[in-house]
């Protein structure tokens, strides 16, 4: 169920922002502003993988019982308090 509200989540959320992101940019720009925008996105995702692998990992090392299900709880509570800043940031434009 969570994997549905995020699927939903971003389904919802990529095709407004990349409609206003390429509306906001004159046509001559555009080609420009598409650039920037497939930059940001896998600079996100790079970013979201290796601080996700990096809190999982430090989680991991400390051990202890259900150090697994620690780290991943930990690595989605930052995931989600990212994605809520993105989409105030989002929200704000």
């Amino acid at each position: 169920m969570a994997l549905v509200v995020c699927g939903l989540g971003t389904g919802t959320f990529i095709a407004p922002n990349s409609s206003g992101l390429m509306g906001a940019a004159p046509p001559e720009k555009q080609g420009i502003a598409a650039g920037v925008l497939a930059t940001a996105r896998n600079a996100g995702m790079v970013l979201g993988v290796g601080l996700s692998g990096a809190i999982l990992t430090t989680i991991l090392h400390a051990g202890g019982d259900s150090a697994v299900v620690r780290a991943v709880g930990a690595g989605l509570l930052v995931d989600a308090a990212l994605a809520v800043a993105g989409v105030l940031t989002a929200a704000l434009r």
